[in-house]
């Protein structure tokens, strides 16, 4: 059963009850799987509604300083979905290309005259994840590391936490936990860059220890952990999980 999020401590507890509930998904599929990565954005969506809903409870002074750091953090959500936007749209041309080479390879099985029609659509697609692959490193480098996604900031006074009704801390943990789901999106779909690795989600899960930090945060850990831990042996940067398992072999077929 979810747990309610009519206050603060509820909220943080809806957080946690999340964040687990994507770690036992995370068990049961393929690492970065469409199923994992549908969890995540269902979570992510999950949680800003909920966090809408709250605020609403929370009585606050109109027009004060919490809405311009709200906005703030608004802001920097729609960069990120704006960022896989784009990577998504690269991943469905470069999806077309590869259905035009499967097409062509079906033909080449009844005639075998098309062989050298098929060599060139292979390596068109070749040529498309290698394009596909550098557009993202870009993307990811010019647009995402300025948006600071990362679980291990500093954590603010417990006074500061209790900002505004409790405000501050709430919207603290749907930063922590927005940055995680959208930096996972991100290295499943867009482009695996360095600061995902398995050290620095270790040194993000030691960095935000605290007597104030609520348990959601330990749920995050875990999970990053095992991320992390599923991850070893592609370390390095590169595309998109989602990207890499297709690329060697052509994408998949389109229903």
């Amino acid at each position: 059963m979810k747990p309610s999020c009519g206050s603060v401590n509820g909220f943080y507890a809806f957080l946690a009850h999340g964040v687990d509930d994507l770690g036992r998904c995370l068990t049961s599929t393929n690492f970065m799987s469409v199923t994992f990565l549908q969890r995540c954005v269902a979570l992510l969506r999950s949680v800003h509604s909920q966090f809408m809903g709250l605020v609403q409870k929370l009585h606050l002074p109109p027009g004060e300083k919490w809405l311009d750091e709200y906005m703030d953090e608004s802001g920097r959500v729609w960069d990120a979905c704006h960022v896989l936007k784009l990577g998504l749209a690269s991943m469905e041309s470069y999806c077309a290309t590869g259905a035009d080479m499967i097409s062509i390879l079906e033909r080449h099985r009844s005639n075998p005259q098309l062989l050298r029609q098929a060599m060139r659509a292979i390596s068109v697609c070749r040529r498309a994840a290698a394009g596909l692959q550098e557009e993202n490193r870009v993307l990811t480098e010019t647009r995402i590391e300025a948006l600071s996604l990362r679980t291990g900031e500093k954590v603010p006074s417990e006074s500061n936490l209790n900002g505004f009704n409790g405000f501050r801390g709430v919207l603290h943990a749907m930063r922590n936990v927005s940055s995680f789901l959208l930096m996972v999106l991100l290295w499943g779909l867009v482009h695996c860059w360095p600061c995902c690795s398995s050290s620095q989600a270790a040194a993000d899960s030691s960095s935000s220890s605290s007597s104030f930090e609520p348990t959601y945060m330990l749920s995050i850990a875990r999970l990053q952990q095992r991320v992390a831990g599923r991850s070893r042996g592609r370390e390095g940067g590169g595309r998109g999980f989602c990207c890499t398992s297709s690329a060697g072999r052509g994408p998949p077929r389109r229903s």
